[in-house]
């Protein structure tokens, strides 16, 4: 899958999207923190939806820039911060959707610093709501 995941600052702000330069995933796709099953056996996702993103072995720079797509402060230790973000469908068409959501990040905790690379950088954005 090509990557196009993209960050705009503020919700609304597909045209300040800034791709990244780097590979990101969203292993679990979007997801609820409730699911529950009806009479029925069909099982829906309740409450806010969010998603996990990960990204590995960065440089510093590219660890900057997921700082500065999304309009965060690279010098605040727990991060949060409205954005737009292009987010991948979960079905292998290379297909992405739009969504408003607040992107929370915690240095030291969701991101280690090890041979001068970043590796297991993860953020998650919540309270997604499609554009």
């Amino acid at each position: 899958m090509a990557n196009q995941y993209k960050l705009a600052t503020g919700h609304d702000n597909e045209a300040g999207f800034a791709t990244l330069s780097f590979p990101v995933t969203c292993p679990g796709g979007i997801q609820y923190p409730v699911y529950r099953k009806s009479a029925s056996g069909v099982v829906t996702g309740h409450g806010a939806p969010f998603v996990v993103c990960v990204a590995e072995n960065l440089t510093d720079a590219q660890y900057n820039e997921l700082f500065t797509a999304s309009g965060m402060s690279t010098s605040a230790s727990v991060a949060s911060h409205d954005v737009t973000a292009a987010i991948p469908v979960i079905d292998r068409t290379d297909t992405f959707d739009n969504y408003n959501a607040t992107l929370e990040h915690q240095k030291g905790v969701d991101a280690e610093y090890k041979d001068r690379r970043w590796q297991n950088v993860r953020w998650k954005l919540t309270k997604l709501v499609a554009t």
